[in-house]
């Protein structure tokens, strides 16, 4: 339990910054903020504490300011081995964090500057590579095998939704209408539940998937060993082994949405219907990917 006296001061009398970050993730929880979102603050926050460990001294709460934050910009480039985008992501969730300490007027208001940063390449598979991955595996009795099966459903599944990977994972049986060609999304970023049309193609894996994995509606549509939802990490795991013995290098879960995000830039699609298509609030990573990928659009999508 949480020893928070309300009101104290900014000396820190009566709570620590451990315990303010104890409520912040309690609350994170009780909004369903997505597992994979909460794991980034925590990792935000302990890399924090390592600068604490480097400099030998316990950093009260009253002691968290802009000037020690310029001292731990510079721990992360002296003494870590993160690249610059992985430097900022860490001050973006502790700046996230700190605002939570400043808005609950448990910390003295000031700046948290995130460094500029060069946009990194995103990864994509080529035509060479996504053809490895979309080979159907063997169905035949003693070859089939559960777990291969389902990773190349939900591959042909994120290629043609471009949904996100923890959105697919929280698809459950009930959400999928063969009658209405659509599939209700309810793990998305916005927490607005939205539904997204489902191709004859997807239609068909999707039956037959559905024919050997059997289950009740509220069952999720893609588990685990014990038929319980399959969990990022699993999937992760399960897609590095499958790309692996396809022979594709590249184990991306990302890297699939952004394959099919540039596919339909390459066919022509618009940046509206892009930013509906990946569950956008808005324009600006649409114009973002297709910016990325204009290159792309005169010589065509190879492996350059």
């Amino acid at each position: 339990m949480l020893n928070l006296k309300i009101g104290a001061d900014f000396n820190g009398n009566g709570f620590t910054k451990e315990q303010l970050f104890e409520r912040f993730i309690l609350e994170k929880h009780s909004i369903n903020l997505a597992p994979k979102t909460i794991q980034g603050y925590t990792t935000g926050w302990t890399t924090f504490l390592k600068y604490e460990k480097h400099i030998n001294k316990y950093i009260p709460l009253n002691e968290i300011n802009a000037d020690l934050l310029s001292k731990y910009r510079l721990f992360l480039i002296e003494h870590t081995n993160a690249g610059e985008v992985t430097r900022a992501t860490y001050l973006k969730d502790l700046r996230t964090i700190l605002r939570s300490f400043m808005t609950d007027g448990f910390l003295e208001p000031f700046q948290v500057i995130i460094p500029k940063y060069s946009t990194p390449i995103q990864e994509t598979y080529s035509i060479e590579e996504l053809e490895k991955l979309l080979k159907k595996p063997s169905m035949k009795k003693g070859q089939f095998n559960f777990s291969i099966y389902r990773t190349w459903v939900m591959i042909c599944y994120i290629i043609d939704t471009t949904n996100r990977a923890d959105t697919v994972l929280g698809v459950k049986i009930k959400d999928i209408d063969f009658v209405g060609n659509k599939i209700t999304l309810r793990r998305v970023k916005s927490k607005k539940p939205y539904t997204t049309p489902m191709s004859s193609f997807l239609k068909q894996i999707l039956q037959e998937y559905l024919a050997i994995r059997k289950g009740e509606p509220n069952d999720y549509l893609f588990c685990g060993y014990r038929g319980d939802r399959l969990e990022y990490d699993g999937f992760r795991s399960a897609l590095v082994r499958y790309n692996r013995s396809r022979g594709v290098e590249k184990t991306g879960i990302h890297a699939l949405r952004h394959t099919a995000a540039k596919l339909f830039i390459l066919k022509g699609g618009r940046e509206f219907a892009l930013m509906e298509l990946l569950g956008h609030s808005d324009l600006t990573m649409s114009k973002h990917y297709v910016r990325l990928f204009s290159d792309d659009l005169n010589i065509g999508f190879d492996d350059k």
